[in-house]
């Protein structure tokens, strides 16, 4: 009989992510993954929905795999009223089910993501293709005023929040955060203020 399993990698310092997989045993790819605050949002669900021994989630049936699917299927949906994709988006692109995960995962995400965290985003979706069609991915939501892109310290971020305000880049972390005036910058070299056009950051 066959046998799956699902799993899931906590975000840490190293990796701003949780990565939920689900395996086919004896074959070496991820049958289906999730990246990101969604991935989280999912297990949780797993667990209290479907009331899984997290001990024995290496040892599923097809039946509890499909309750799974179902399960992931419901809490997306739900993210993606509850973070206004579906009503942001313009109906021209009501179909494409890659620039709704893209937007969902650029608003979740407690962070600016970079480049790289982009990236590491398209390797685990099952509906962006290739680097090149998540770079039009993003040029289709820039256009769309839905994100912003930023440039700091020679590393391109994207922001969720597409009006203009300022940021600060951490010299440290090498991320950027929305610049707080509260928070004294003046005399720490560890971070830059990254003023949009037009806006004196404080």
């Amino acid at each position: 009989m066959t046998t799956w399993s699902i799993q899931l990698n906590p975000a840490n310092q190293y990796q701003l992510n949780d990565v939920l997989s689900l395996c086919k045993h004896n074959q070496n790819n991820h049958f289906r993954s999730w990246f990101g605050a969604l991935a989280g949002e999912i297990f949780q669900r797993i667990k209290s929905g479907l009331k899984l021994n997290i001990a024995q989630t290496d040892h599923l049936d097809k039946t509890e795999v499909q309750h799974i699917l179902i399960q992931a299927a419901m809490v997306q949906q739900h993210c993606m009223h509850h973070y206004r994709v579906y009503k942001d988006l313009k109906t021209s692109h009501i179909n494409d089910l890659a620039l709704h995960d893209l937007l969902l995962f650029i608003r979740m995400a407690n962070y600016h993501p970079g480049e790289q965290d982009l990236i590491s985003y398209q390797k685990h979706s099952h509906v962006i293709e290739s680097p090149s069609h998540l770079k039009s991915l993003l040029h289709q939501l820039q256009n769309q005023q839905l994100i912003q892109k930023i440039s700091a310290n020679d590393t391109i971020f994207y922001d969720k929040n597409p009006y203009p305000h300022c940021h600060l880049f951490d010299t440290k972390t090498g991320r950027i955060s929305d610049y707080d005036c509260h928070i004294n910058t003046l005399h720490n070299e560890r971070f830059k203020r990254i003023p949009h056009t037009g806006i004196e950051c404080g």
